[in-house]
């Protein structure tokens, strides 16, 4: 994730067990969980408001308004509410809007390629300047380890899926 306003971006490489632990909507909307948790840390207005730009429109939906079975979601649940704390620690609002896929490369690129170093990143972006570049210098920060291990705690939610039993009726 990243803030166009405020130039910081992170990333962060799911361990094996947490890639299986969640499906890639969950995954979507954790990122823009974290983000709006780190970018709102860095916004000093009088009126915060977080701007979440997403290409999943599930999480767009959900950043906005999100009630969720604790028993059947509770994945979906727990970042519900742990979006719902932060925005009232920190007085804001959220504005989640959908972004087309092709017009979110730093997004992708952040979360992908973990073959290139940071530095190798932001030197990318600035040749490239993609679509919705930020505005200030870009610079990449490693998650806090509360928020690693908050998501290694959600990954321990995970739902066993049932299996459907095909029998003849």
């Amino acid at each position: 994730g990243y803030g166009y306003n405020s130039g910081v971006a992170w990333r962060y490489q799911l361990p094996p067990l947490e890639q299986v632990s969640f499906d890639i909507n969950q995954k979507e909307y954790l990122a823009s969980a974290i983000n709006q948790m780190i970018q709102l840390q860095y916004d000093n207005s009088p009126f915060p408001c977080s701007n979440d730009l997403t290409d999943n429109t599930s999480t767009a939906a959900w950043m906005y308004k999100s009630n969720f079975d604790p028993c059947s979601h509770p994945i979906n649940n727990e970042i519900a509410r742990a979006n719902a704390e932060n925005l009232l620690k920190h007085d804001a609002c959220c504005y989640p809007q959908h972004l087309p896929g092709a017009s979110n490369d730093i997004a992708d690129s952040l979360s992908r390629d973990f073959h290139l170093s940071n530095e190798q990143l932001i030197a990318l972006f600035n040749h490239t300047k993609p679509p919705y570049f930020p505005i200030k210098q870009m610079r990449i920060i490693e998650l806090p380890t509360e928020i690693t291990s908050w998501i290694a705690s959600l990954a321990q939610l995970r739902t066993n899926k049932r299996e459907l039993k095909w029998e003849r009726t």
